[in-house]
């Protein structure tokens, strides 16, 4: 599945992570404006890289740092 990230975690995700990754596929599928290929690429780089490197995040305490949030707006801008 192209919208599964294998990480060490077990449970349901908090609300603020998907409510995360809700904004991030809007973005996403704005960014791509009907291209497949933008679409994908602009999901692994907002979602699945950030996820795998930070998969503390389906964590409900990790939503509660600020500087936590404000660390995952890099991913959004950056590797363009």
């Amino acid at each position: 599945m192209w919208n599964v990230v294998n990480v060490p975690h077990r449970g349901s995700h908090p609300t603020e992570y998907k409510d995360w990754v809700l904004q991030q596929m809007k973005e996403a599928h704005a960014i791509a404006n009907g291209d497949k290929d933008i679409f994908l690429y602009e999901f692994q780089r907002r979602i699945e890289v950030p996820v795998k490197a930070h998969y503390d995040m389906l964590d409900k305490w990790w939503w509660k740092d600020s500087k936590n949030i404000i660390m995952l707006d890099k991913y959004r801008y950056n590797n363009r």
